[in-house]
């Protein structure tokens, strides 16, 4: 909770704003049901790709990962 006030205006969930890819459900990670991870950049980073691999990592963890390709101006 603290964490989620003291980013409160800097920080805005990557996956809305990028250019390609999208959000997915990232738990359980064997059939993900829900989005419970995301990727945080400040408003003035361009967020270009957003994405949740498959593969070996639903067997890493419970949670799949989340992927974001982030361009630095």
């Amino acid at each position: 909770r603290e964490l989620r006030q003291g980013c409160r205006g800097r920080l805005r969930d990557a996956a809305p704003v990028a250019r390609r890819g999208h959000a997915r459900a990232t738990w359980p990670a064997l059939v993900p049901v829900l989005r419970l991870d995301h990727v945080l950049a400040s408003s003035d980073l361009e967020v270009d790709w957003v994405g949740v691999p498959s593969g070996l990592a639903r067997v890493a963890s419970d949670h799949r990962p989340v992927v974001a390709e982030i361009v630095v101006p």
